[in-house]
Formats: structure tokens, C-alpha cells, sequence
């Protein structure tokens, strides 16, 4: 009876493989979206979008929703984590 251990382990950690795959790419995302602003914010001298609205839209778009779906991905994911020692590994972190 130990397969149903391993499958029910198996199906947890792809689970959690698949988790973090997702907040890495919501993580990438709104941190494209906020170095399109900085960028826009360095260069520009009066206008932010001069010539360029859609990379405008572009970049508020992937900060504005990237960024509260990581955060809620993120607390959701350390909520569920079980051990006290795990939320306060270094990996966690990073």
C-alpha cells in the first residue's frame, strides 16, 4: 500500500513545481512592467508617452497585474506551507 503514498507525494510535488513556475513568471512579469516605467520615467524628459502608447499601456498593464497576482500567489503558497522551518528558510526568500 505504499503506492498511494508515493503517487499522493508525487502529485504534491508537482503541484508545488507548478506553483513556483507560476510565481516566478508573474514575478518576471511585473518586474518587466516596472522597468518599462523606470525606463520611461529616466528618459522622458515632460511626456511618458510621446510616441509610444501601447509600450505605455504595455508596461502598466504587466506592473498592474503582475504584481497583486504574484503578491497573492506568494501569501497564498505561504500560507499552505506546513513547517515553521520551512517559511524561514533562506530558499523561501529567494
Amino acid at each position: 500500500m505504499s503506492t498511494g503514498r508515493a503517487v499522493g507525494s508525487a502529485q504534491r510535488t508537482v503541484r508545488r513545481l507548478i506553483t513556483y513556475a507560476l510565481l516566478f513568471a508573474l514575478v518576471v512579469t511585473a518586474a518587466v512592467g516596472l522597468s518599462g516605467l523606470a525606463g520611461r520615467l529616466v528618459a522622458a524628459g515632460t511626456e511618458l508617452a510621446a510616441g509610444d502608447v501601447a509600450g505605455l499601456a504595455r508596461s502598466l498593464a504587466f506592473a498592474l497585474i503582475g504584481g497583486p497576482l504574484a503578491a497573492v500567489l506568494w501569501w497564498v503558497v505561504w500560507r499552505r506551507l506546513g513547517e515553521a522551518a520551512e517559511r524561514a528558510s533562506v530558499g523561501w526568500g529567494l
